[in-house]
């Protein structure tokens, strides 16, 4: 798993079995850092005390064809126990005075079972924390919602990424229904929900773009984030571009969500591709009732000053 230049070569090293008892490996060195009291992505949750990142599994049991998840970590979903994942909690808790967690895997709950015995032990423990994490709509239900709701989740992410129905079903593997349905269950159970949605598939055209962008003011969702499909080598987006030769570099570099197209797409311009994201966000976000439910939350001036700051961003 080693690359390593050489003598004016290049040497690549067979690659290393993957580790699959993640509970053997310690925990992150956070005491290595600085003490992070002055990041607060989440101002407007009245939440006092420092964030953390964690991770509680490597790989994704879901293959969708823009993510580069599988590629890097393999498709097998090797989870840590609820007892470790509650263990490091507890510890950044007690000893770095952190009460806000974002779980990073590319899907937190698709582990039923794990995910309840999460949530039952950060109440057994008396953790007072809020979280969020990300989730594919076909995953969760009204029980588990209650769960984590109870456990201190303040906010889900969900990878919808497009509207069309047929776009949906292929890169998905689920339907709009099921998309709205887990969206209204989690405003049901009190949890935020925020939509992930991108333009630049490989079939998208005009068309598909305005569906996504209807689609996504249609669900009852808090918030939303629209950036440019980057086709990571090792998925099947990639493939298919330099298949039908339409890559405009191979410079890895150049691959960022918020950055330009990197392949010439077959049916819209780079230009339409760009002015979607930025048309989408002004749609959603400066629709009155949007607005409103924002201002709702806002729970000290810091936040405030935080939503006037990402205000002016969207009208610019």
């Amino acid at each position: 798993g080693i690359v390593v230049a050489t003598g004016g070569e290049i040497l690549i090293t067979p690659a290393a079995p993957p580790i699959t008892d993640l509970d053997s490996l310690p925990f992150p060195a956070h005491d290595l850092l600085p003490a992070p009291s002055f990041y607060n992505p989440f101002p407007s949750w009245g939440k006092k005390g420092n964030f953390s990142c964690i991770i509680s599994g490597r790989g994704c049991p879901y293959e969708c064809t823009f993510c580069d998840v599988t590629a890097q970590q393999g498709k097998q979903y090797r989870l840590r126990s609820a007892t470790n994942v509650v263990d490091e909690l507890e510890w950044l808790y007690q000893d770095f005075n952190v009460s806000m967690f974002s779980f990073r895997d590319p899907s937190m709950v698709c582990n039923r079972r794990r995910l309840l015995e999460i949530c039952r032990q950060i109440g057994k423990r008396g953790l007072d924390i809020a979280w969020t994490c990300n989730s594919r709509a076909n995953e969760v239900d009204p029980e588990m919602l209650a769960a984590m709701k109870k456990a201190g989740c303040r906010r889900i992410q969900y990878g919808i990424e497009v509207g069309n129905a047929e776009m949906l079903k292929q890169i998905k593997r689920t339907t709009r229904g099921r998309v709205a349905q887990a969206v209204s269950d989690t405003r049901r159970a009190g949890i935020m929900a925020h939509g992930y949605f991108l333009f630049g598939f490989i079939d998208e055209t005009r068309e598909t773009i305005e569906e996504t962008i209807s689609f996504a003011l249609k669900l009852d969702l808090d918030s939303a984030s629209f950036a440019l499909m980057v086709p990571f080598p090792g998925t099947s987006e990639y493939k298919r571009y330099d298949r039908e030769g339409l890559l405009l570099t191979k410079d890895w570099r150049e691959y960022n969500i918020m950055g330009k197209p990197t392949y010439r797409h077959k049916n819209v311009s780079s230009e339409e591709l760009t002015q979607a994201s930025h048309r989408a966000y002004r749609r959603f976000y400066l629709r009155p009732r949007v607005i409103a439910r924002h201002l709702r939350r806002m729970t000290s001036v810091w936040a405030f000053r935080e939503y006037l700051y990402a205000a002016r961003r969207v009208f610019r």
